[in-house]
């Protein structure tokens, strides 16, 4: 691939990650932060399930290695997804309080 292409899908990439903030911060107004986390996780997970539908390399599944993998993501991806989009639910709801004491805006 040529590398002006690779560059505009990292770009692209950027700019997804980076809204997502604003995304989160927009819905947190009005929907539940972990209903939030639950439905990104749901649609992520249904996404890249296609990747491990079927074994590769004659490695085979078993339930400690699927176990493994749950508590791997569990901690490592949606327990700190989670506590961030409840901390902009949280820091959203102060800065309304804090623009609608003071005459900033």
């Amino acid at each position: 691939m040529p590398k002006w292409f690779l560059f505009t899908l990292l770009v692209l990439a950027n700019f997804i990650w980076s809204g997502s903030f604003t995304a989160t911060s927009i819905a947190a107004e009005s929907i539940a932060p972990t209903l939030i986390v639950m439905t990104r996780m749901v649609v992520g997970g249904m996404l890249l399930s296609a990747l491990f539908i079927r074994p590769r390399n004659g490695s085979e599944w078993n339930l400690l290695k699927a176990v493994r993998i749950a508590l791997l993501g569990l901690l490592g991806f949606t327990l700190p997804v989670t506590m961030e989009t409840i901390g902009i639910h949280i820091s959203s709801r102060h800065w309304e309080r804090f623009q609608s004491r003071s005459n900033l805006y």
